[in-house]
C-alpha cells in the first residue's frame, strides 16, 4: 500500500507505476498484517523505449496482459522473475527482427506455467491436439486441434525456442499473427480463468500489419 499517491513528495511517481517497470522496494512489514506499507521506490532499469516506441509498447501491454491471465501464485518465482526481466531489458536493446519475440515470450512462458507442449511432430503425426498437448496422426474425436501447414512451422517454433535467450530463426512464416492465436487458444486450454488477450489485436495493427 502507498500513502499519499496525489502528493507532490509521493514515494512512487506515476511514472514508475507503467506495466513491467523495474523497481527496487522497500516496505514496511507488521506482524499480523496482510497489507504492507511502501517506504521507498527506485527504479534500477529505465526503459526509454517502452514509453516512446509504438511497437515496443504495444509488446509491453500484450507480454503484461498475458501475465496478469496466467499467474495466479502468490509465492516467490526467482527463475520465472528474471525471465520477464531479460524480456524488459531485451526490448530496451533490440534493434531488429522483433516480430518473434511475442512467439517466443509465449512458447518459453509455457515451460515455467508447466504446460511445454510436447514437440514430437513427425511426417505421420501432423495433427496438433491442443487439449493433449501434443502432435498426433489421426483427428481428435472431440478436443480441439489444428491441422495444415501451421502444425509443422509451430513444430519448428517449440524446438527453435526451446533455448532461454532470444534469437531470429531462419523459419519462413507467412502470418505470424496465426501463430500468436493458436498459442492463446492453447492457454486458453490449459489455463483455467485465462479469458482473451485484448492486446493481441494492437500487435495485429502495429507489428504484424
Amino acid at each position: 500500500m502507498v500513502k499519499g499517491m496525489s502528493r507532490k513528495n509521493s514515494i512512487l511517481k506515476p511514472s514508475q507505476l507503467q506495466p513491467l517497470t523495474l523497481l527496487e522496494i522497500i516496505y514496511e512489514e507488521k506482524p499480523h498484517r496482510q497489507l504492507y506499507f511502501l517506504k521507498e521506490a527506485r527504479n534500477y532499469f529505465l526503459s526509454y523505449k517502452a514509453q516512446n516506441n509504438v511497437i515496443i509498447s504495444g509488446i509491453i501491454l500484450f507480454i503484461t496482459e498475458v501475465l496478469n491471465h496466467s499467474i495466479k501464485e502468490e509465492e516467490a518465482n526467482p527463475q520465472l522473475f528474471d525471465f520477464i526481466e531479460k524480456i524488459i531489458i531485451k526490448l530496451e536493446t533490440i534493434e531488429e527482427n522483433i516480430a518473434f519475440l511475442p512467439i517466443w515470450f509465449l512458447i518459453r512462458l509455457s515451460s515455467f506455467l508447466g504446460i511445454t507442449p510436447l514437440n514430437n511432430y513427425t511426417s505421420e503425426t501432423i495433427t496438433f491436439n491442443m487439449e493433449e498437448g501434443k502432435f498426433q496422426e489421426s483427428f481428435p474425436e472431440r478436443n480441439v486441434y489444428i491441422t495444415g501447414e501451421n502444425v509443422e512451422i509451430l513444430s519448428l517454433l517449440i524446438k527453435a525456442f526451446s533455448a532461454s535467450d532470444y534469437f531470429v530463426p531462419n523459419i519462413q512464416i507467412s502470418d505470424k499473427s496465426v501463430i500468436i492465436d493458436i498459442l492463446l487458444q492453447y492457454y486458453h486450454q490449459h489455463l483455467p480463468g485465462f479469458s482473451e488477450i485484448h492486446t493481441h489485436k494492437i500487435l495485429k495493427e502495429i507489428l504484424y500489419s
